[in-house]
């Protein structure tokens, strides 16, 4: 493929992807110019890479594995991490909630699934986090053990078996967490 090729395959990832990317960052470092950054070097990243796809499906999830491994950069020295892990994807596609609500949850700006966060989670503890709590689980579309067993699945594929998880409680106040 030609630079130029390259360069606008690039230039159309950029256009559909760039908020979803943005977002997605944000919601992990949660400040706007890291978020930035991340999605800058994510696309650069796609632009070295020049990886060829199966579909969109997995260019979206290549981006945003690449993004939750730019963001567990930026947050390289943290122990202790608390992390959305808001909804499990098929749970929320075949619930209950009107198709807007559905769209928006699993849109550019919307929360993370328990797949985003375990993806983020990994990242983040080979980075050297030790303590990682699961928080705003969706009461509808998602269970305190549905977020621990995608997120410790994926932890012990990747020899992150010893980080501790927990997860939130909804209504009441969290055990203490020493920082």
């Amino acid at each position: 493929m030609s630079d130029a090729a390259v360069c606008a395959g690039a230039e159309e990832v950029l256009e559909r992807y760039a908020a979803t990317v943005f977002a997605a960052a944000y919601a992990m470092v949660k400040n706007k110019e890291d978020a930035e950054d991340i999605a800058q070097e994510v696309f650069i990243s796609y632009v070295k890479a020049k990886p060829a796809f199966e579909s969109a499906e997995h260019e979206k999830a290549w981006l945003l594995r690449v993004g939750a491994r730019c963001a567990a950069d930026v947050l390289r020295g943290v122990s202790t991490l608390v992390l959305e892990s808001n909804h499990d994807v098929e749970t929320l596609r075949s619930g209950a909630y009107p198709y807007y609500l559905k769209e928006r949850i699993l849109g550019r700006s919307g929360h993370l699934s328990n797949d985003d966060a375990a993806q983020f989670a990994v990242a983040a503890a080979k980075n050297g986090v030790k303590d990682v709590l699961l928080a705003h689980l969706s009461h509808e579309n998602n269970t305190p053990a549905m977020a621990l067993n995608t997120v410790r699945q994926a932890l012990n594929r990747n020899g992150c078996a010893s980080v501790a998880l927990a997860v939130a409680p909804r209504s009441e106040p969290s055990p203490i967490h020493i920082l």
